[in-house]
C-alpha cells in the first residue's frame, strides 16, 4: 500500500471512529430516561463498546505516528 492511499485510509478510519465514540456517548446520555434495569444491562454493554472504540482510537494513533515517521526522509 503506497503512502498516500495509507494515510487516505488512516483519515477515513480516524473520521469513522469520532463518528462511533460521538454515537456511544450521546446513548450513554440518552440512558438517564430509561429504567432502572435497562441501564445496567444496556449501559454496561455501552460502556464496553466505548472502550472499545477508544482502544482502537489509541492503536489508529500508534499506527499514524508510524505512518508519518516512514515517510519522513532519513
Amino acid at each position: 500500500m503506497d503512502t498516500e492511499h495509507l494515510q487516505a485510509s488512516l483519515r477515513l478510519s480516524r473520521g469513522e471512529l469520532d463518528q462511533a465514540e460521538a454515537a456511544l456517548e450521546s446513548l450513554l446520555r440518552g440512558l438517564a430516561r430509561t429504567s432502572r434495569a435497562e441501564k445496567t444491562t444496556i449501559g454496561g454493554a455501552l460502556q464496553r463498546a466505548l472502550e472499545k472504540v477508544r482502544a482502537a482510537r489509541r492503536q489508529l494513533d500508534l499506527l499514524e505516528h508510524s505512518a508519518r515517521a516512514k515517510d519522513e526522509p532519513t
